[in-house]
């Protein structure tokens, strides 16, 4: 096809700084806001501490752990129609992902409440963690990227401070004034 055929197909002229620059700004500005949104410059603090006991509601979880959060949202539901406080919801996860086919993983998900109530759904669990000592990491920002952001902090201070931690991680989510703004204290259990 020569020059005047295209011209006579496109009789308009496509500058490509008006198709890119726009594309390019948008892309930029989408990515800032999903940096922000999600804290990735946002401080975790790291301490070892004793912490507990922590009384528990919740339900099992098989596979990967970003599906746990319809039960987590089941069990706070629940525990909102019986009058329980629920602010603090939680997510147990009891294998490490790294070591474990995602299908297989482990968790628990549901409500920290003040005292176990006296009767449960049938599919519901309770129990109680003893208070112990747990590095503990505090983090203002999305849980979904605590994997990358906290668990390795956490585990360089493990490793630097010498202590051995047990498998299970226990995540406490307390959603603040706004959905969008969450504190997500992670607990991780020292070997004795």
């Amino acid at each position: 096809m020569d020059q005047p055929q295209i011209k006579k197909m496109f009789p308009f002229e496509i500058k490509i700084r008006y198709i890119l620059l726009p594309l390019l700004g948008a892309l930029l500005f989408f990515i800032t806001y999903m940096v922000i949104y999600l804290g990735v410059f946002k401080p975790v603090t790291v301490e070892v501490r004793e912490a507990g006991p922590f009384h528990m509601i919740f339900k099992e979880h098989t596979g990967a752990y970003h599906k746990i959060v319809p039960i987590i949202e089941e069990v706070e539901k629940w525990a909102q129609a019986q009058g329980l406080d629920c602010h603090l919801s939680f997510g147990e996860y009891l294998d490490r992902a790294q070591e474990v086919e995602e299908s297989r993983l482990r968790s628990l998900g549901g409500c920290l409440v003040p005292e176990i109530p006296q009767s449960l759904p049938p599919d519901f669990q309770q129990k109680t963690l003893s208070e112990r000592k747990y590095i503990v990491a505090v983090f203002n920002g999305s849980p979904g990227i605590g994997p990358f952001k906290v668990y390795s902090r956490v585990y360089n201070y493990a490793t630097e401070n010498r202590l051995v931690l047990e498998d299970n991680t226990l995540e406490v989510y307390e959603i603040l004034q706004t959905p969008n703004s969450m504190i997500t204290t992670y607990y991780f259990p020292i070997k004795q």
